[in-house]
């Protein structure tokens, strides 16, 4: 089964303009991708929000392929062989940094198009929708729910390489990469000056 990179971003926005960049890379790499544009939800929380919702979505729209998220201000720059080759029911990142520990990074993740992944993906939908996203407490964003479906889910993960998600806090951590794969613009840290 092969596997198809998925990403939203809300119109008129500055992830718009970010995925239409994201869209030109996948094709230039000769990725099977699949992009969306969505409405504004209300801010960046109810943005992120929507992530869980489209996953799944996008686990019915390709039955037969995995799925590959990255976030829409994500730049792809090389075929990421991994999500061909992963035995694995899902590659996340889990990361400890300075100021937290076990953060586990959704910007890019792969998951198995599986009865058991599914599973995962709709916890992780419930635990979004029962909560509330305050931008000011990580252990409220949807990112920290994921980690917590997969667990409860029971799915089997390995680590995403960090080549996979590369962005600055990560390369302070681990070091720099010289070719990633995958790289993150993290807009919003940007816009709110973080």
């Amino acid at each position: 089964m092969g596997f198809v990179l998925v990403a939203y971003a809300t119109k008129n926005s500055i992830y718009e303009k970010s995925l239409a960049l994201l869209i030109a890379a996948a094709e230039k790499l000769g990725v099977q991708s699949y992009f969306e544009l969505i409405s504004d939800k209300g801010g960046w929380e109810k943005n992120t929000e929507y992530k869980p919702y489209f996953v799944k979505d996008c686990m019915t729209k390709f039955p037969d392929c995995n799925i590959a998220y990255t976030d829409a201000d994500s730049m792809i720059h090389a075929y990421p062989i991994l999500f061909d080759s992963t035995q694995s029911q899902a590659l996340i990142r889990k990361q400890d940094f300075p100021w937290r520990k076990n953060e586990f990074l959704s910007g890019t993740f792969f998951l198995k198009n599986c009865e058991q992944c599914a599973n995962a993906v709709n916890i992780w939908i419930n635990k979004v929708a029962a909560g509330k996203t305050v931008r000011s407490k990580p252990e409220t964003w949807e990112q920290f729910h994921l980690g917590r479906a997969l667990s409860e889910a029971c799915v089997n993960y390995e680590q995403l390489p960090h080549d996979y998600i590369y962005y600055d806090h990560i390369e302070r951590v681990e070091g720099k990469v010289e070719k990633p794969v995958i790289t993150h613009m993290q807009y919003s840290r940007k816009i709110c000056n973080k």
